[in-house]
């Protein structure tokens, strides 16, 4: 399991470098492209809290790969790219409520933008997204990472 906690912790931390869409004609995009020009002391918290994913998955890793596989660490890396998700969701909102207008009014283009995104992701996305589903199955497993010993025995 510690293997596995490296793996995708690594992967989640990496992929802020690597492109998450790519189209013919326009080049890659990567998460370190749009955050580079925004992060500081002003930017704003779901900035913050979407680097902060990176960095958490990078974490789990660095901690694995020292020998002290923790499962909280593990779980909240993988939980947190969903938390973020949430977040920014109930943001934009929160944000369209003070207009009248509610997120699920866009259900159905939403659902086509994505469906057209799709065809332009890459390895990134996938690594960041499977990264974090196998961070959060290594931090619920049992055993958390660490190796049985002689004496834990019952």
């Amino acid at each position: 399991m510690r293997l596995i906690v490296i793996l995708a912790g690594a992967a989640m931390g990496a992929s802020a470098f690597l492109n998450w869409m790519s189209m013919p004609f326009a080049g890659g995009f990567t998460p370190w492209d749009a955050l580079r020009p925004v992060l500081g002391p002003d930017a704003p918290l779901e900035v913050w809290i979407f680097a902060g994913t990176f960095a958490l998955g990078a974490l789990a890793a660095l901690v694995a790969v020292l020998g002290q596989a923790s499962r909280l660490i593990t779980l909240l890396a993988g939980l947190a790219p969903f938390a973020a998700a949430f977040w920014n969701q109930t943001q934009a909102n929160n944000t369209l409520g003070l207009v009248g207008m509610n997120l699920w009014d866009f259900r159905q283009d939403m659902g086509n933008a994505v469906g057209q995104m799709m065809e332009i992701v890459d390895i990134g996305f996938f690594a960041y997204w499977g990264g974090a589903v196998l961070l959060i199955i290594a931090g619920l497993s049992a055993g958390g990472g660490r190796r049985g010993r002689r004496s834990d025995v019952i």
